[in-house]
């Protein structure tokens, strides 16, 4: 019977009906189901073409430019919020990136310390260990500051560690230990471990401190 669905119908003066396709139809009962479905059908149409009715309509007022500011004014409010995020809400938030290398019979490892946090930070002290696998420490390397302005980091020769004489067959941990004041004047300290030798260059970022609320 579904066939039938979207035909379309004639009624005859005899009782019966004929369809599209040439069928004569004469039971009372199936007569109605197909009238009743072609119904449906019509009902459906008319929806579709409101709808469409309202796309087009719609789309006399969606124009590239409107498009275009809408997009804008949505990037606006995203840097906005991460602006206030970056630069207004008081936090504490410290990382050490790191990069290891080896070199020719050598090894060298690279830091940086970065105050991602809106205060200052004091008295931050970051020590290097190189050690082997047995924990015995081959190089050391210590830097200290009085203080750390907000959104700031540093690097330099004071943070990179050259450890000669050892070969690069072999697996090595580097030992990150890093203290610091927060802008309330609470102490915090971090140690971070990682096992290197297996790759002639690799990276870490080690995120020591995140305080949201500071007093």
């Amino acid at each position: 019977m579904s066939d039938k669905k979207a035909m379309e119908l004639w009624d005859d003066e005899d009782g019966f009906v004929i369809t599209a396709d040439g069928q004569v139809v004469t039971d009372d009962q199936e007569i109605l189901e197909i009238q009743r479905m072609q119904e449906i059908s019509d009902d459906e149409h008319e929806i579709a073409q409101k709808a469409a009715e309202r796309l087009l309509e719609l789309g006399r007022y969606i124009t590239p430019a409107r498009v275009f500011a809408a997009s804008a004014i949505i990037l606006l409010l995203l840097g906005s919020i991460f602006a206030t995020w970056y630069w207004v809400i008081p936090r504490d938030s410290v990382d050490l990136d790191s990069k290891y290398f080896q070199r020719g019979g050598g090894h060298v490892v690279l830091v940086e310390v970065n105050n991602l946090g809106t205060r200052a930070i004091r008295d931050v002290t970051v020590t290097v260990l190189f050690e082997d696998s047995e924990g015995f420490t081959l190089a050391e390397s210590t830097w200290h500051k009085g203080e750390m302005p907000a959104h700031s980091s540093y690097s330099g020769d004071d943070l990179e560690l050259l450890v000669r004489g050892h070969t690069v067959w072999a697996e090595y941990n580097i030992v990150l230990s890093l203290s610091w004041q927060d802008g309330a004047g609470r102490a915090h300290s971090e140690t971070f471990t990682h096992t290197v030798g297996e790759w002639v260059s690799e990276e870490f970022t080690d995120h020591a401190g995140r305080n949201w609320i500071l007093f």
